[in-house]
């Protein structure tokens, strides 16, 4: 089975590690690189695209909602936050929504709607 290939946006090293974490014990998902602000994120998908990208709203610089404006309508995301408030609509573009600090068994019900 060809695994799902993964980018972690997210200015939270604690974030990055645990989604990290999860997304080996998962199974099917690869992580391929992981980026703490929305320009890092957009400069290394245009030098290599990616299944899934797990999305921080909250970043320095160009945000994760911001981030959502350039990337096609295909691009699978799912929106990692800690602050539910920020989502103001931008859940409907994603295939699913964490909410900080993730725990496995969120993790799993999010990963079941991508496959």
């Amino acid at each position: 089975m060809k695994k799902l290939k993964c980018l972690i946006v997210d200015d939270d090293i604690i974030a990055r590690k645990s989604l990290e974490r999860l997304c080996s014990k998962a199974g099917g998902l690869e992580v391929t690189g992981s980026c703490t602000s929305g320009e890092e994120a957009l400069e290394r998908l245009r030098q290599e695209p990616v299944d899934i990208i797990f999305l921080d709203l909250d970043l320095p610089g160009m945000d994760g909602k911001q981030l959502l404006g350039h990337l096609p309508a295909s691009q699978r995301v799912v929106l990692v936050t800690g602050k539910v408030n920020k989502l103001n609509g931008t859940a409907a573009r994603a295939a699913a929504v964490l909410t900080k600090p993730v725990n496995s068994e969120q993790f799993k019900k999010a990963i079941a709607r991508l496959f």
